[in-house]
């Protein structure tokens, strides 16, 4: 009889490297042998690879850990963690005791009648178990409370860790990408009064029908944009019914807070991101491999549900706030919203030169209008700053050709003060301040905060085992005819000889001309088929 194998305890950490040898082609038998496990354990950890990344994930500093145990209130510390991470998002310094109480609201909203009498006690036990499952250190902060003083120290500790990563996996600026959201105020002015009391202008419980959350994406050399995804409240938004997916500039989901969930991320990561960066590393000629980094926000699945073969996702470190590494929060969504805001401020400018009143030309600015505005902006912003943007996490050399003459500084500046005029000139000048300017083109930035109802709900929705919804469909509806073939012919007739009067790019006159032919070939279409009725 063979003798009995001593059980032996693997951590975490050593079954993922078991698991990566099995993917370069080791053989299990192998891999069990090097570990002195039996090649049944090296088949569980197959199996049950999503588990163990999805842990590995949720206990980044425990790499000694040996199992995946899930503790008694796994659901009020799963939250306490988002409400950890955004308010470190903010810069909020967080202490144990703030966090010990914290644990307590959460936990009162998970209770039912079945468990009132369950008694949950955030003990300094507890609370030093919880750090050491979501790799949190709590750091002394500064006597003015601004930030950590280990901010700068993370942040290096991330940068080596990064760095490594990049150079094991060999990826390309091509193949590095990093995705945020924001929240945007769409009708919101420069001018305290219309800017925080909208009430004068919308009802009060409407609200978030004026606000939209933008989703953008990009890769390090710039090269690669994703088309910008806008999460609205209404699933079948007026505006847009007469839009196709091929003529909507944006992609647009429907949320009833108007912000980012597990779901729409999932069905952005798996239908929008994987199938786009395989398209562009084909372009490219580059293998099919790429690395998306993204914060710990409370709608960010984990790791295990963000990954398609070599596609991967990483998470920026969860004790320091994104914004002081992040990408997208190098001046590139500031940006974003100042070519926004000029977008809206012209468009109501033009309004006030015919006559019309703010309130009226306000109300014409819908969700068609503002997408196809988003979107512009988004095409606008140029490569360099881009790839500018990324220059924390690669130090690029600002002797660089494509980034020497990018000031984006001094583009923001000369930004600003044409906003400031344009607004003077539509509000009046002793409406607006110059200071009210920052504060307006900045003045959402935080609005995507989760109360901890929520939360809640965000933990509820990670904890089931439901599909990342497949059948969540596109919001268009069929188009309804309004325009007929022969006004399209001689609308474009009109516009092509503008704009071959002001001395238009051939590539304008051709789409313009392409445009026309098709026009006038449904224009004949459609005549054919009266006769033949007839």
């Amino acid at each position: 009889m063979a003798p009995k194998r001593k059980k032996v305890c693997i951590p975490l950490e050593t079954k993922l490297r078991a698991l990566k040898r099995i993917d370069r082609g080791e053989c299990h038998k192998k891999v069990a042998a090097k570990f002195g496990v039996g090649r049944v354990t090296v088949g569980d950890w197959i199996r049950n690879r999503a588990k163990l990344m999805a842990w590995k994930e949720k206990t980044k500093s425990s790499n000694e850990r040996k199992a995946m145990k899930f503790t008694e209130h796994t659901k009020v510390e799963e939250a306490l963690f988002l409400w950890f991470v955004q308010q470190r998002e903010k810069g909020a310094p967080i202490s144990g005791s703030i966090l010990q109480a914290k644990a307590l609201s959460l936990y009162s909203h998970f209770l039912d009648e079945a468990e009132k009498e369950e008694c949950f006690v955030a003990s300094n036990g507890w609370l030093d178990r919880w750090k050491k499952r979501y790799g949190i250190r709590l750091m002394q902060f500064n006597t003015r409370g601004e930030k950590f003083f280990e901010d700068d120290d993370v942040v290096n500790v991330f940068k080596e860790k990064f760095k490594k990563t990049i150079k094991r996996g060999g990826y390309s600026l091509e193949q590095i990408y990093n995705c945020d959201e924001i929240s945007l105020n769409y009708k919101m002015l420069p001018n305290k009064i219309l800017a925080w009391h909208e009430e004068s202008l919308v009802p009060s419980n409407n609200r978030n029908k004026e606000k939209i959350t933008i989703l953008a994406c990009s890769n390090v050399s710039g090269n690669h944009k994703l088309r910008l995804t806008v999460i609205g409240k209404y699933a079948n938004p007026r505006a847009l019914k007469n839009l196709t997916t091929s003529t909507m500039p944006v992609y647009y989901k429907n949320q009833k807070n108007v912000w980012m969930d597990t779901t729409i991320f999932k069905w952005w990561f798996h239908k929008q991101f994987v199938p786009k960066v395989e398209k562009h590393l084909k372009k490219m000629k580059l293998p099919r491999k790429a690395i998306l980094f993204i914060d710990n926000a409370p709608a960010h699945p984990n790791a295990a549900m963000l990954y398609d073969g070599d596609i991967i996702v990483k998470f920026f470190p969860t004790n320091v706030q994104a914004s002081l590494i992040q990408p997208m929060e190098q001046g590139v969504f500031e940006h974003l919203k100042r070519l926004y805001r000029f977008h809206l401020l012209t468009f109501l400018l033009e309004a006030s030169e015919s006559g019309q009143k703010l309130t009226d030309s306000l109300e014409k600015v819908n969700l068609k209008k503002v997408v196809f505005w988003v979107a512009q902006s988004w095409k606008e912003i140029k490569s360099e700053i881009l790839k500018k943007s990324w220059n924390k996490l690669f130090n690029f050399s600002e002797k660089e050709k494509d980034l020497e003459n990018i000031d984006l500084p001094k583009q923001k500046e000369e930004l600003r003060n044409k906003l400031f005029e344009m607004a003077k000139s539509l509000l009046g000048p002793e409406q607006v301040m110059e200071t009210n300017i920052e504060e307006w083109i900045t003045g959402d930035d935080r609005e995507l905060d989760y109360t901890d109802a929520e939360i809640v709900a965000l933990v509820e929705q990670k904890s089931s085992e439901e599909s990342s919804s497949e059948s969540d469909e596109e919001v268009v509806e069929p188009i309804e005819r309004k325009i007929s073939h022969s006004d399209a012919v001689s609308a474009l007739k009109i516009v092509l000889a503008y704009v071959e009067q002001e001395e238009a790019t051939s590539p304008d006159v051709c789409t313009l001309k392409k445009w026309r032919d098709i026009a006038a070939k449904n224009r004949s279409a459609a005549l054919r088929e009266t006769k033949r009725s007839k």
